[in-house]
C-alpha cells in the first residue's frame, strides 16, 4: 500500500497485490482509506494487521490471503 499526492494536492491511496485490501470490495467505504487520504492516518510500519478489521469479518483471513497467493 502506498500513497501520491497528485496535481491537485490531493491523497491517493493504492494498494499493491501483496496487500490484503488488494481484493476487498468495500475500498470505497473503507475507514483506513477515508483516514489515509484525509491524512488522519499515518503508516509508519513495515505491517498492518486488519485482522479484527469490521469489512473483513465475513471472510477468513486465510482464504484471501491464499487468494491472494493464487
Amino acid at each position: 500500500m502506498y500513497v501520491t499526492v497528485n496535481d491537485q494536492g490531493a491523497l491517493e491511496v493504492y494498494t499493491e497485490e501483496k496487500d490484503i485490501c488488494y481484493i476487498c470490495s468495500n475500498m470505497d467505504v473503507c475507514p483506513l482509506m477515508a483516514s489515509l487520504q484525509c491524512e488522519v492516518a499515518v503508516l509508519r510500519y513495515d505491517g498492518l494487521n486488519i485482522e479484527d478489521c469490521g469489512m473483513f469479518e465475513e471472510f477468513s483471513i486465510n482464504d484471501l490471503v491464499a487468494d491472494l497467493a493464487g
